[in-house]
């Protein structure tokens, strides 16, 4: 309390971790342990929110709003707990750190009282004192007139708050959707602790929107969700949560490419009014030139999407009209023709599903002409063996079936190709390869994250950046990914020979990263405390057996010998010191390790 000198000031930081909550601060207490020798003259109290964790620089804070929030002379005159009840109650929002200023301005000196205090870490508290060398403590500013002291001594305190109030309930939008141009009233109901709702913009607490609490009329131009939040308007506290709601802004539909998937089908038979690029959430209904409306409307979904003529016996002309609910409808520019010839159309689309590994999947198509259709189902653009019925099932979902089903269908008017239907499989997902080696064998996952170390013909290994484990990927089929890149990998775990795996796998593209740099162990290392699947370097003497094509092992003294199995690599000389970098991996209960290229094999003289 420095009552030493004629005026004082300790400025401190305390956080948001360390206060717990927001709310109301009504009062502060501070444990005396030496009471001070004089009365505090205009003892002062003032406190700010700041981004502050620590002073960098030793620097006075400025614009204290209020000014301060308990400012008395204070006698103190025993030791313990003493309690200030603020003159003003501070609304702390439970997100920012705190900055609490205390000062006394005097005339006279006497012996100095004594806060307890603890040191956190950090430089945490400015201060000085003066015998009324700078002015009133409360106009000192910047880092100088005075130049403040650090300290990482941290004043104790304890703070008096009232509770927040609850977020608001009922948040609504009305209208929801509006047109470019259109207004909506936000309004919503205060939580409990509380009698307003303010509004705001781009987060809880971001941009205000209109200049008091209540309901609010907004005209955005885009899409925006708006926030409300509580206050009490006695305390000035505000809740530390929001409720939301977005005002959807239609925009009228743009004009797309029209066309006619056929120019000529067969009588009886239909085709598919495409529209090109067409825009999300807008509804395309297509009709006769003469107004007649031709099947139900389709919603656009950023891509190409067909609307089917149903069959035809004549020359028809089509038009296409756009609707973005609740604005006005716009008819596209081009009006396509299909001209009839003989007869042939599909009635009903396969579907996408999402399954479960073992349950049991069916594709469907109908199609409608004469003669009657051939049908011939395709796994990812690649005619399915024996799949020729307007149906395809299959019993047992695998991850390996995975995959964009579609069916072409034929006639003596030429083959009608059916949308693709994807079959997605239930998976966990999952971001590093401890947490997929932790699933059930037979569990489906999708791992995403980890590099690819080394990869072989039908499989590869995979390790995360911060090398503490790798994994081998079996694939279902295909080339392998690239070293170095980063895929999306869809399997089962399993433990094959001994081996933790991802079996039955498919991969996406995802990126890339840098191979991590091999991991230099000697054997006994490698076999007793690495799981396998990591990318490591390996030395020793060589011992090649007589007629072996693609392994042999190595001994480095530790009384471990590896094996190493090559894959397309000629095998060192006998008895030869080399060095093999490669994938850690299982052949039953021995470790190998797997090496796929001739510069991971160095002999040294």
């Amino acid at each position: 309390m420095h009552t030493y000198h004629y005026d004082a000031r300790t400025q401190t930081i305390y956080l948001a971790s360390e206060i717990g909550r927001a709310g109301s601060i009504t009062a502060l207490a501070l444990y005396v342990a030496t009471p001070p020798g004089r009365t505090l003259d205009n003892w002062t109290i003032r406190m700010k929110h700041t981004t502050l964790s620590a002073y960098s620089t030793a620097s006075w804070e400025t614009g204290w709003t209020p000014v301060y929030v308990y400012r008395s002379n204070q006698t103190v005159s025993g030791s313990g707990w003493r309690t200030f009840t603020l003159t003003a109650p501070f609304s702390y929002d439970g997100v920012s750190n705190l900055m609490i200023d205390f000062s006394h301005n005097g005339s006279t000196w006497a012996s100095n009282g004594m806060c307890r205090y603890s040191t956190p870490g950090g430089n945490r508290s400015v201060y000085f004192y003066t015998h009324s060398g700078y002015g009133d403590p409360l106009n000192w500013s910047g880092a100088s007139n005075p130049t403040p002291l650090v300290s990482t001594k941290v004043p104790n305190v304890r703070l008096t708050m009232d509770a927040p109030p609850d977020s608001p309930t009922n948040p609504a939008a009305t209208p929801a959707s509006v047109c470019v141009g259109g207004c909506s009233t936000l309004s919503a109901t205060p939580g409990n602790g509380g009698d307003q709702v303010w509004w705001y913009t781009q987060s809880c607490g971001g941009t205000q929107v209109g200049t008091g609490p209540g309901n609010q009329t907004v005209c955005p131009t885009s899409t925006t969700t708006y926030y409300a939040r509580t206050k009490n308007s006695a305390t000035g506290c505000s809740g530390s949560g929001c409720a939301s709601v977005t005002v959807t802004v239609v925009t009228e539909p743009a004009d797309r490419t029209v066309s006619a998937q056929d120019d000529t089908v067969c009588s009886g038979g239909g085709t598919n009014i495409q529209i090109t690029n067409s825009e999300s959430a807008v509804s395309y209904q297509l009709r006769t030139v003469a107004g007649d409306p031709v099947g139900e409307p389709v919603i656009g979904d950023a891509s190409t999407i067909n609307l089917p003529t149903g069959g035809l016996t004549a020359t028809t002309q089509f038009r296409v009209e756009a609707t973005r609910s609740p604005c006005s409808v716009v008819t596209m520019t081009n009006h396509p023709t299909v001209a009839v010839n003989m007869p042939i159309s599909i009635t009903t689309q396969p579907t996408s599903q999402t399954k479960s590994l073992g349950e049991t999947v069916t594709f469907s198509v109908e199609a409608g002409g004469t003669p009657a259709p051939v049908f011939q189902w395709r796994k990812d653009g690649s005619d399915i063996l024996d799949a020729t019925s307007s149906s395809y099932t299959i019993n047992s979902v695998a991850t390996c079936d995975a995959a964009g089903y579609g069916c072409v269908v034929t006639n003596t008017c030429g083959p009608v190709t059916s949308d693709v239907a994807t079959l997605t499989i239930s998976s966990a997902s999952v971001a590093t390869v401890p947490a997929a080696r932790a699933l059930s064998d037979g569990a489906a996952l999708t791992l995403s994250g980890p590099v690819v170390t080394r990869a072989f013909t039908s499989f590869f290994y995979v390790e995360d950046l911060d090398r503490l484990s790798g994994i081998r990927v079996n694939q279902c089929g295909g080339d392998s990914p690239t070293e170095g890149s980063t895929p999306i990998i869809l399997g089962t775990i399993q433990t094959i020979d001994g081996e933790r795996a991802i079996d039955s796998a498919r991969w996406t593209a995802n990126g890339s990263a840098t191979i991590p740099g091999a991991l230099g162990l000697n054997n006994r290392a490698a076999i007793e405390f690495l799981p396998s699947g990591l990318f490591i370097r390996l030395w020793g003497t060589t011992n090649v057996p007589v007629g072996a094509t693609d392994t042999f092992t190595i001994s480095d003294g530790s009384g471990t010998p590896i094996m190493v199995k090559v894959y397309g690599v000629s095998l060192p000389g006998n008895g030869v010191f080399v060095v093999v970098t490669g994938a850690l991996g299982m052949d039953g209960s021995s470790p190998v390790l797997r090496v796929n290229s001739s510069s991971d094999v160095v002999t040294v003289p």
